[in-house]
C-alpha cells in the first residue's frame, strides 16, 4: 500500500518517476504487452564524470532490453577504465640509502600530454589515464651513506586498464613490476 510520503511529492527524471517515499517506480511511456523496449544505461562515478585527476574512474555503458509482463534482471559490472601505479622499498632500505625520490610517467602515443607524478614516500597508488599503447616509465634516485647520488630507472609497457602496477625495488638485484 501507498505510505502518506506517496501523495507529497512526485519526482520525474529521466523518463521514471516515483513518489517521495521511494516506491511506486514506473516507467511513464509503458511498454505494450508482447512488446519490447530497448535501454541503454551508462554508470560512471564522480571521478569519470568531472575528469578528476589521480582519481579511480569507472565507466560503463551497454543497451539491454525489457520485456512487457516480464521480470528483468539487470547484472552490470562497472570497470576501472585508468590505471594505478605504487613503489615498494625493501625494509633496509634507509640503512644504505637516503632522500628517496621515485618518479613514474606515462608516455602517450596518440599526442596527448604525458603525465608524470614525483613521490617521495611509499604511498598510496597514483592514479594515470589510459589508452592503447600507453608506456610506463619510472626511475628511482635516492643518495647513498657516501652522499653519492644513485639512479635506477626502466619501463613497462604492457599496460592494462583496471590494473594497479607496484614497481618493486630490491637491493642489490634492482626491480620488478606486477600488477
Amino acid at each position: 500500500y501507498p505510505s502518506n510520503d506517496d501523495y507529497h511529492a512526485l519526482h520525474e527524471v529521466d523518463n521514471f518517476a516515483w513518489g517521495q517515499g521511494g516506491r511506486n517506480l514506473f516507467e511513464s511511456a509503458p511498454i505494450n504487452v508482447g512488446a519490447t523496449g530497448s535501454y541503454t544505461i551508462t554508470v560512471e562515478n564522480a571521478a569519470y564524470r568531472n575528469n578528476t585527476a589521480n582519481a579511480p574512474k569507472f565507466y560503463y555503458t551497454g543497451t539491454f532490453t525489457i520485456e512487457a509482463e516480464k521480470i528483468n534482471y539487470l547484472q552490470v559490472q562497472v570497470p576501472m577504465v585508468n590505471f594505478a601505479v605504487s613503489f615498494v622499498l625493501p625494509a633496509d632500505f634507509t640503512t644504505y640509502f637516503d632522500a628517496p625520490t621515485f618518479q613514474v610517467t606515462a608516455s602517450y602515443t596518440s599526442g596527448r600530454t604525458d603525465q608524470t607524478v614525483t613521490m617521495y614516500t611509499q604511498r598510496a597508488p597514483q592514479y594515470f589515464d589510459y589508452e592503447q599503447g600507453v608506456r610506463l616509465n619510472f626511475a628511482l634516485t635516492a643518495v647513498n651513506k657516501d652522499s653519492e647520488a644513485v639512479s635506477l630507472s626502466g619501463s613497462h609497457t604492457e599496460i592494462l586498464p583496471g590494473k594497479c602496477y607496484a614497481v618493486t625495488y630490491s637491493l642489490p638485484a634492482g626491480f620488478s613490476v606486477s600488477d
